[in-house]
């Protein structure tokens, strides 16, 4: 989604205050939103990690169901 420039300024203009508790609206709505700031503003770890770690997630997933599973029937 696009924003004109007046919404923009109007936002930058709104006092602290006012832009915390949108902020905080915005987050109970939106749990991805909370997460990736969460991760951008807090977490030690940087994205190459997290890509390794599921990458490493994934590859047991499927190896787990190719072993426990012997037909794509079994699956649906």
């Amino acid at each position: 989604m696009k924003f004109d420039k007046q919404f923009k300024e109007a936002i930058i203009n709104l006092p602290e205050s006012e832009k915390n508790k949108l902020l905080l609206r915005l987050f109970k709505r939106d749990v991805g939103l909370v997460n990736k700031l969460h991760f951008e503003l807090l977490s030690d770890e940087t994205v190459d990690d997290k890509r390794v770690e599921m990458a490493a997630l994934v590859t047991k997933k499927v190896r787990n169901a190719s072993d426990s599973f012997y037909s794509l029937d079994y699956l649906k």
